[in-house]
């Protein structure tokens, strides 16, 4: 960059005239990925092998670092039959997977992408001199790499035993590893520090700004967890058929068990960048680690009986026990039982059989068990550290309050009710599937009444609520090939579910956004919008020089502040109260001034439809993916302008509100102080995003070779293919330019929504060899 021509500085600021694509600047148009697969398979009457390898590897977008992810994995299987009444089988599984990406020197909060977007384009991402200006850009090429290493190992034995007609014992038994190491090097980043106020030695020497302009990631560390498990199954089934009766039973054991360890160091005062280990660090050290297990052993058995091939009955249960809880409360018992009716097996069906070919009602109820809460949560812990404290010279261990615990802690437990329809039409062309289901949690685990302060704990978990889930899942298909050869397969399905919390300790008038007994989850609350305040509406006080509703205008002065009051160009709520003032009450149940239900977050009618066909070696399959309803209140500089008035505005954001431009989308510029429910910005339905999508997820264009030409070179098949995955969306998100399945923002900062890895379009090339 050239001084008085891109930038400009002066004591205390400086000012950037040059423009830059920062899209070009951070990212590649493109990156490659690649998928190796290889499988051989054989064996003789008695015996049959399998090995597969695999390999996958793909490059990350970001241009000054890119970064990376290789998976490498081995499966392998055997199976013999070593008599007639003995067989054994073994399978191993390898799995290594290496995630490559570059240390964030911006911190955990705010990634380097965050800052991207976070300036106005004229921003200083040359070099003065050679020297590199603090930027996103420059601090990835700085950044040293941080590695992800996972090995994932199982090896699983088993036989069956046949010893009479009928009767068959199966025993399989699994081992399972999991290691995963994480490397993390940090470093001393080197810059043209522009966050710091130019002095005027800087003005006469921009290059004594270049420094480090941090330590804070001056460190190396290394972490481990390992997770070791087991699973052991045994099951004995039997099963006959006497005239117009089937008759299987089947009954066994499951026992797992699983131990997690963890382990952190990190050591300060990095001696060399090029060999940042541990070892070569004299700085300040730190440690720590965790160490957890969990055990499961169950018996079950299960019931099949079919009378005539039409009347199906099945009936389950199993006496599951769990180390998570202590005492009888260890053990549960979850029943189940479903019955079909094949009723177009029935002799007064046949009329309807050219029409209707199958057709099956069937209805089923059951519990099972849940016991997904932390381990230990039966044993009082106290939580140990190292006091600020100075005694002497030197700090101090402290001890801090026991953990309160309820030692009557049991299973959750589901219980469903689905009732169903399986049909097929037409000559076996069309499919149908109906599945209607009502899903309750009962004794739902979570934090118990409210104690005071002076309590001195937290409340202690608690088997009491319950959550009901009512919904539906459809499925049809059609499936024909016509006399030319031509083949082709439609299917679509759509579902959708609702849930509410229908028992709950909660307060006697909670407020609208804590859970609740009645409230469905996922549901907003805000305010609905009318429109934007237009200058008509008001009356100018010359005196104060502040604008004055005009009677008959339902006020918002109780939503307004020192630093903010409504004029033309700002939001009008609607007063849904009709007591002519909009204020959102005490915020609860009973008192919530204008606030409704105004949407829900929840993915509501999730569909899907899928397009196979293939003719004369040509074959195409496209699927189609999407969510019909899905509403969210997002934050940040991304979806609301003037979020943070020190940061850019964005091209969508241009149409806002002025005296020549009166009906704009926006409101007329404001500061809303990263604050996501205030002023213009309240929680409403006009800026409410709407996540409906519908997504091309992939689509394939495959050419398979006449075997006639590829058998004379000793190929069985031979396929080539191209296929495309994400190639685009059809969207409700109007002039904002996010990505409908973004997701919801995690980070301590709202302003990171919509500013994290991007999502890519991916197209590929293949070859399928079978010889």
């Amino acid at each position: 960059m050239e001084r008085g021509r891109d930038f400009e500085m002066y004591v205390g600021y400086m000012e950037g005239y040059r423009d830059w694509d920062v899209q070009k600047l951070f990212f590649s148009d493109w990156t490659p990925q690649s998928t190796h697969n290889l499988a051989v398979t054989g064996g003789s009457k008695s015996t049959s092998y399998n090995l597969s390898v695999g390999t996958l590897g793909q490059t990350g977008i970001f241009k000054p670092k890119p970064d990376s992810y290789d998976r490498y994995n081995i499966n392998a299987s055997i199976n013999s039959d070593v008599n007639k009444w003995l067989s054994i089988r073994g399978r191993t599984q390898l799995t290594k997977s290496l995630l490559q990406t570059p240390f964030s020197l911006s911190g955990g909060t705010y990634t380097p992408l965050f800052t991207l977007y976070r300036w106005q384009p004229s921003y200083f991402y040359g070099t003065y001199k050679g020297l590199p200006f603090r930027n996103p850009v420059n601090e990835y090429e700085q950044a040293k790499y941080m590695l992800k290493d996972i090995w994932y190992n199982r090896y699983s034995l088993g036989t069956t035993i046949k010893p009479v007609k009928g009767l068959s014992i199966d025993v399989d038994y699994t081992y399972n590893t999991n290691f995963e190491t994480n490397s993390t090097v940090g470093g001393i980043p080197m810059a043209l520090d522009i966050y710091t106020a130019p002095t005027a030695a800087n003005v006469a020497d921009p290059t004594t700004m270049y420094k480090a302009y941090t330590t804070s990631y001056d460190y190396v560390s290394e972490d481990l967890g390992r997770t070791v498990g087991y699973v052991l199954n045994a099951v004995v089934t039997y099963e006959t058929r006497i005239k117009e009766h089937y008759l299987k039973l089947m009954g066994g054991s499951n026992i797992e068990s699983s131990e997690y360890k963890y382990h952190w160091s990190q050591r300060k005062g990095v001696l060399d960048y090029t060999h940042p280990e541990i070892a070569l660090a004299v700085g300040d050290q730190f440690v720590s680690g965790s160490h957890s297990n969990c055990a499961l052993a169950g018996f079950f058995g299960r019931i099949n009986y079919i009378f005539k091939d039409r009347y199906m009955l099945e009936l389950n249960g199993r006496y599951d026990g769990t180390s998570k809880f202590m005492g009888d409360n260890q053990w549960g018992f979850f029943p189940s039982a479903s019955f079909g009716y094949r009723i177009s097996e029935e002799p007064f069906f046949k009329p309807l059989l050219p029409y209707i070919n199958s057709l099956k009602p069937r209805i089923s109820w059951g519990r099972i068990g849940n016991q997904a809460v932390p381990s230990g949560q039966f044993l009082s812990s106290i939580a140990v550290g190292t006091s600020s404290w100075l005694i002497g010279n030197k700090t101090t261990s402290y001890a801090g309050v026991p953990s309160t615990l309820n030692p009557n802690l049991t299973w959750e437990t589901v219980q469903s009710l689905d009732i169903g329809v399986d049909a097929r039409l037409l000559n076996d062309q069309f499919g149908l599937v109906f599945e209607w289901f009502n899903r309750k949690t009962l004794d739902m685990l979570g934090a118990g009444q409210v104690v005071p302060s002076s309590f001195g704990a937290s409340s202690p978990m608690v088997n009491y609520g319950e959550l009901t889930t009512k919904g539906f899942e459809v499925i049809v298909d059609f499936n024909h090939t016509f006399d030319n050869g031509f083949h082709i397969m439609l299917s679509a399905n759509l579902s959708d579910y609702l849930t509410k919390i229908t028992k709950f300790a909660s307060a006697s008038d909670p407020v609208v956004t804590s859970n609740y007994e009645g409230k469905t989850i996922g549901e907003i609350w805000g305010f609905e919008t009318d429109r934007l305040f237009q200058k008509e509406d008001f009356t100018l006080n010359t005196t104060t020089n502040k604008w004055v509703l005009n009677p008959g205008i339902p006020k918002q002065t109780k939503l307004e502040a020192s630093s903010f009051t409504y004029a033309p160009g700002d939001v009008k709520y609607k007063d849904l109260n009709n007591d002519s003032t909009i204020y959102f009450g005490l915020n609860t149940l009973s008192d919530h001034g204008d606030l409704k239900v105004i949407g829900n977050e929840q993915p509501r009618y999730n569909y899907g439809f899928r397009i196979a066909a293939d003719w004369k070696g040509f074959d195409l399959d496209l699927f189609i993916q999407g969510v019909g309803s899905r509403k969210y209140w997002a934050t940040g500089n991304t979806t609301i302008p003037g979020f943070d008035q020190a940061e850019a505005w964005y091209a969508h954001q241009m149409d806002y509100w002025t005296e020549d431009n009166t009906d704009a989308f926006y409101p007329r510029p404001s500061n809303s102080a990263q604050t996501s429910n205030v002023y213009n910005f309240r929680i409403q339905t006009k800026y409410l995003q709407n996540l409906a999508y519908a997504r091309l997820k992939n689509v394939t264009l495959g050419y398979t070779i006449p075997p006639s030409l590829t058998k004379k070179v000793k190929i069985t098949k031979l396929r080539v293919y191209g296929s495309g995955e994400n190639l685009f969306e059809l969207d409700k998100l109007g002039r904002v330019p996010i990505d409908p399945e973004v997701g919801m923002h995690s980070s301590a900062d709202a302003r990171m929504y919509a500013r994290g890895y991007p999502y890519h379009r991916t197209v590929s090339f293949g070859m399928q060899l079978t010889f």
